[in-house]
């Protein structure tokens, strides 16, 4: 796998379809990274060629933290992306 210089990061629930198929074809053509971020209602065997699915408990493996335990945010808030606890690196 080459180095990246741009990634398409998405949320889903939604198992492999004809967007994100067409959103990891994109991502291929760009060599960019694409991440599709699960929840717990996420397919647990998704699986989709050119992309990178992080289930939750994958999720809470990276080191990363949020403001809010992830499993909150992940599980029970729905609001939108802007509004999301920002993530901080492992330390």
């Amino acid at each position: 796998m080459s180095d990246h210089r741009y990634a398409l990061v998405v949320t889903t629930i939604n198992p492999p379809n004809k967007a994100l198929t067409m959103l990891a074809t994109g991502a291929a053509s760009l060599d960019a990274r694409f991440w599709i971020i699960g929840d717990t209602k996420s397919p647990a065997d998704f699986s989709l060629p050119n992309a990178d699915f992080l289930d939750v408990a994958a999720q809470q493996d990276t080191g990363f933290r949020t403001r809010k335990p992830v499993r909150r945010v992940i599980t029970r808030e729905r609001t939108s992306a802007t509004s999301l606890p920002c993530a901080t690196a492992p330390t």
